[in-house]
């Protein structure tokens, strides 16, 4: 357990890792393939709980209105904080959105189908959402109206670009055309959310520790 702390395994997964040892080592024991049952002695590993920083009411609104008054900030950056923020999607799914099928203007709702994840071994891939359940989720009018601006945008880029534009695969082998990701269709890096999510807040003095 201590090498793997050191190697830089959290301490959540050290719990998990560590409450599954003891698991098996019980049944071992009680099976009789061992004599002893040596994670007995062995403390569980502590794991430190993160307050989440939460904003009020006023606090919302004075950060939208910098939001959306800010001509520095990128349609994209806006549409991803604002549905982030009145939806609360995960960075996942947020980027796991098609940028036709799972866009309502009209009935103001999107649907979550998928989560974008990037993995060690594949690289980018689109993954059941947590609980493999699709879900509706309604969005406020003034998101909607972002979105929609933004959704002609990518529509654009789509069209002009033809074959070159690149779609993924999801879990159900369909190709999806992201609706947050670079002009050509590859996926966003998750960690570009945090960055830009933290500039913003910084330059105006809002609350931190609220990463997407």
């Amino acid at each position: 357990m201590t090498k793997k702390k050191e190697e830089g395994m959290s301490a959540s997964s050290l719990e998990k890792r560590h409450r599954i040892l003891r698991s098996v080592f019980k049944w071992a024991k009680k099976w009789r393939f061992i004599k002893e049952n040596n994670m007995v002695d062995i403390p569980t590993p502590k794991v430190s709980r993160i307050r989440r920083t939460v904003y009020n009411k006023s606090e919302l609104e004075a950060f939208f209105s910098s939001l959306l008054a800010n001509e520095d900030i990128l349609l994209r950056h806006k549409v991803i904080i604002c549905i982030f923020l009145s939806a609360a999607l995960r960075k996942g799914e947020l980027l796991g959105l098609d940028m036709e099928e799972d866009i309502f203007i009209d009935d103001s709702y999107i649907i979550v189908r998928r989560s974008l994840q990037k993995t060690t071994s594949a690289g980018y891939k689109l993954k059941e959402t947590k609980g493999g359940i699709e879900r509706a989720v309604p969005l406020p009018a003034f998101v909607c109206s972002l979105l929609a601006e933004y959704q002609a945008e990518r529509l654009h880029e789509k069209k002009m670009l033809g074959p070159s534009f690149k779609t993924i695969k999801d879990h159900n082998e369909i190709e999806v055309s992201l609706l947050f990701a670079n002009a050509d269709g590859t996926p966003f890096n998750p960690k570009t959310i945090n960055q830009f999510w933290a500039r913003h807040i910084e330059n105006h003095g809002f609350k931190k520790n609220n990463d997407p």
